[in-house]
């Protein structure tokens, strides 16, 4: 099986318009720029995205709606928060009984695997990146459910304002 292709298939992918939104998002809230590349790769791996040297990187060829938003984690999470407050948030999601499966023997092993993370790394250097990343896609679906309530109230608003419009221009005559 292919980690990547096994990875696609549980993310539903963004259309342009979302990824600009996505990229704005970034832009205002981090004030950093994106780089965006055809065929990002990570250890021989497609990625959908990464954060490195205080950079963050997209791939504009194919990605998964909320990657953005997972990779502005990142990005804060490793270059704002400090050394303590990173180890406390991590040892939150590690001891939380509701991921114990996730830190299991074999679901280290297999997260180093479709990784193609090398022995050079410990098993705990594996948890904290696998709790990092329980965090970076609890932050992806905040950010999405925060940016739907935002477009339907958008939406909502819109309504009544062409609702307005059309009144108006039922009593101007138009």
């Amino acid at each position: 099986k292919n980690p990547f292709l096994e990875l696609l298939s549980n993310q539903q992918l963004a259309d342009k318009a979302q990824q600009e939104i996505e990229n704005r998002w970034i832009r205002e809230n981090l004030g950093i720029d994106i780089n965006e590349y055809e065929g990002l790769t990570i250890n021989g791996n497609i990625v959908l995205g990464y954060v490195k040297d205080r950079m963050l990187y997209l791939n504009s060829q194919i990605r998964g709606v909320g990657t953005g938003y997972h990779e502005g984690f990142h990005y804060v999470f490793n270059y704002i928060f400090d050394r303590t407050t990173r180890r406390n948030i991590l040892d939150e999601i590690i001891n939380n009984k509701k991921y114990k499966d996730k830190f299991t023997k074999e679901s280290i092993k297999k997260f180093r695997k479709d990784r193609n993370y090398n022995a050079s790394l410990s098993n705990e250097q594996i948890v904290d990146i696998i709790a990092e990343e329980i965090l970076a896609d609890q932050f992806k679906d905040f950010a999405l459910r925060k940016q739907k309530e935002t477009s339907k109230e958008k939406t909502l608003i819109q309504k009544v304002l062409d609702f307005l419009k059309k009144l108006l221009d039922m009593f101007i005559g138009k």
